[in-house]
């Protein structure tokens, strides 16, 4: 037995194949959303990432940690990159709007999440 502990940038990150990975922003220079336009084309990017010409690969959630789970390993926990704190509903659980890292943080998002719960 054993535990191991994975660690990977997360894939909403690398999902844009040509362009900035960064955010979009309008002429004031607001954020109004990260491209994921990509996402659900995986394999190989190329980045400029402090230089230019740096190899990245692109998988989705699912398939990293669905190879995960092939490869005989057990997955007893995921823990998003965020702050988490709990809904201030009794009894609720983990909001998705706290556990999101800021990379989501967007206004048009909002409304959207604070409807959702884990």
């Amino acid at each position: 037995g054993g535990a191991s502990v994975y660690s990977t940038e997360h894939p909403m990150t690398t999902a844009r194949k040509v362009g900035e990975q960064n955010w979009i922003r309008d002429e004031a220079g607001n954020r109004l959303f990260w491209p994921i336009d990509d996402y659900g084309d995986e394999g190989e990017r190329r980045f400029h990432w402090f230089v230019d010409g740096i190899t990245k690969y692109h998988w989705a959630m699912a398939t990293l940690v669905n190879e995960l789970v092939e490869a005989g390993l057990t997955v007893t926990q995921l823990v998003h990159q965020g702050r988490l704190r709990r809904s201030t509903a009794a009894g609720a659980g983990p909001s998705v709007t706290s556990a999101v890292p800021e990379l989501l943080d967007c206004e048009g998002c909002q409304a959207a999440r604070r409807a959702v719960t884990l």
